[in-house]
């Protein structure tokens, strides 16, 4: 049966009522202990203050869609990529979306066995990853592929340094950075950085250690923050790494001397505190933020995407049409800023969308 598109008018109860859970999620800070024994956030406090473009188009749903779409890839996307698929659910009842997400290597793997072999039971899957696709990768999918995979930007991030709130650290250069999480400071430090004091920190926090947390080694944060902040160089292995952001957080939320890198969602926790960056010294320090990172001048900021299986000769599958459209609508970049990560601008989502519509080259 063909699917038509039909428009959700805005008086409609429904609408309203997501509307208002929307607006009751951006004022409420709820943490739980999830599965697996993995602390979460929901509904972060930061990104309220983040405005979605108002030009963003509400999402228009087909009719008749149904399926199973996988979605792999990063966990540091996993809670955005969770409400999409809550939210996509509730507008597509015979739609069924699991979100796996075992870190970007883990799920390249996945994808990649997937994409390669035929598929008869009307399962998709869609690929998350916390940055760009390398490039060792794209190739590794295009020989086994004969092209390379579709890739939509879904969201922008940041890479960032927290540390307890009782700590007067305001700001650190990232070669200050490589001598305290690395071991070959490529970034030119004369020495090793291991006490509070070598940081500039007085009185009683000048012998005092520093204690370092860190991601694992399935996190794509893990590795962009080995390359932006250590120059592709070894990590120290004193380093407490944690399975995900909300772990890492609530540890250096326990502990005074922590400070630890991960992802912005938790910038407006009143239990740690963001260190502004600056690429060397003499340079600017710069706090994570949407136009910081969209300019380029947040030395570590990011852009999530979402990667599909698409053959030059074939169109994208249905659902995974229909999910990447919705990511990119008002509704899904609302749940983006509830996530805690930044929204994309309305040039980045026509451009993204143009890019869906595109028609199909002929065999």
């Amino acid at each position: 049966m063909s699917m038509s598109r039909r428009q959700v008018g805005v008086n409609c109860p429904r609408m309203a009522r997501r509307s208002l859970g929307l607006l009751a999620g951006t004022l409420a800070v709820a943490w739980f202990l999830g599965e697996g024994g993995f602390v979460r956030a929901e509904e972060m406090g930061a990104p309220s203050r983040q405005i979605v473009d108002p030009a963003l188009e509400a999402y228009l749903p087909t009719v008749g869609l149904k399926g199973k779409l996988v979605v792999v890839g990063s966990d540091t996307m996993q809670l955005v990529l969770s409400k999409f698929g809550k939210e996509f659910r509730r507008w597509y009842p015979d739609v069924t979306v699991s979100v796996e997400t075992e870190g970007s290597p883990a799920g390249f793997e996945q994808f990649l066995e997937w994409s390669s072999t035929v598929h008869g039971n009307g399962r998709s899957m869609l690929m998350a990853y916390s940055h760009p696709l390398e490039p060792e990768r794209i190739k590794e999918f295009t020989v086994k592929m004969g092209y390379g995979p579709m890739e939509i930007e879904v969201a922008l991030g940041a890479v960032t340094l927290y540390v307890h709130e009782s700590n007067p650290l305001r700001e650190l250069t990232l070669e200050k950075v490589d001598a305290m999480f690395g071991t070959t400071r490529k970034r030119g430090a004369p020495s090793d950085l291991t006490r509070w004091g070598q940081l500039g920190l007085r009185g009683e926090w000048e012998q005092k250690p520093i204690h370092l947390y860190g991601r694992d080694m399935h996190s794509g944060t893990r590795f962009l923050f080995e390359l932006e902040a250590l120059l592709g160089g070894r990590f120290k292995a004193n380093i407490q790494e944690e399975r995900g952001v909300g772990p890492l957080v609530l540890a250096i939320s326990n502990d005074p001397l922590g400070v630890g890198y991960a992802g912005v969602s938790f910038q407006e926790l009143t239990t740690v505190k963001i260190v502004a960056i600056a690429e060397t010294a003499g340079k600017q320090f710069i706090k994570p933020s949407a136009e910081a990172v969209r300019q380029g001048l947040y030395p570590m900021g990011r852009k999530l995407f979402l990667y599909a299986n698409k053959a030059p000769s074939q169109d994208l599958a249905p659902i995974v049409r229909e999910f990447l459209q919705f990511a990119n609508s008002r509704e899904g970049q609302t749940m983006v800023v509830q996530s805690g990560f930044y929204p994309l601008s309305i040039s980045e989502v026509t451009s993204n969308l143009l890019m869906l519509a595109a028609p199909t080259k002929s065999k």
